[in-house]
């Protein structure tokens, strides 16, 4: 009697085994993407309470900004600007569209409201991709 498996048998077993590999990359895949988009959200929030903490730090000063009718009450703060401060980290990237941010044309909008502050975060990127996106 011969023992052993036929060729058909082989060939099921790698086909079943390609199969759950495939999956397993795809589900793989996605589950990065998803923690890199939500790593992404959590730099936003940083970079708008970086530009919240700059403003209350400008407080007093001769540097801090004027909010009048004539910018409809709004300042812009650069990402540059929060760089050169060191509020922010170097080397951001914009996950969604995986590309490097533009610190220069990139900017927290702040609005007064009264007695308090309104903080919209704008963001444009450059043409470069990110480092970890660039397969070699």
């Amino acid at each position: 009697m011969k023992r052993g498996f036929t060729v058909t048998e082989l060939l099921a077993t790698i086909i079943i085994i390609g199969i759950i590999g495939t999956i397993g990359v795809v589900v793989f895949d996605n589950i990065v993407h998803n923690m890199r988009i939500k790593a992404f959200n959590a730099q936003k929030e940083s970079i708008v309470l970086s530009a919240e903490k700059w403003l209350k730090d400008k407080r007093g000063t001769d540097d801090f900004p004027i909010f009048d009718v004539t910018n409809d009450y709004k300042v812009n703060v650069t990402l540059s600007k929060l760089l050169n401060e060191e509020l922010i980290e170097k080397d951001l990237c914009n996950q969604e569209e995986r590309l490097k941010i533009n610190y220069d044309n990139s900017y927290v909008e702040i609005k007064e409201n009264g007695k308090t502050y309104e903080y919209k975060l704008v963001i444009n990127n450059t043409k470069e991709a990110c480092k970890w996106y660039i397969h070699q």
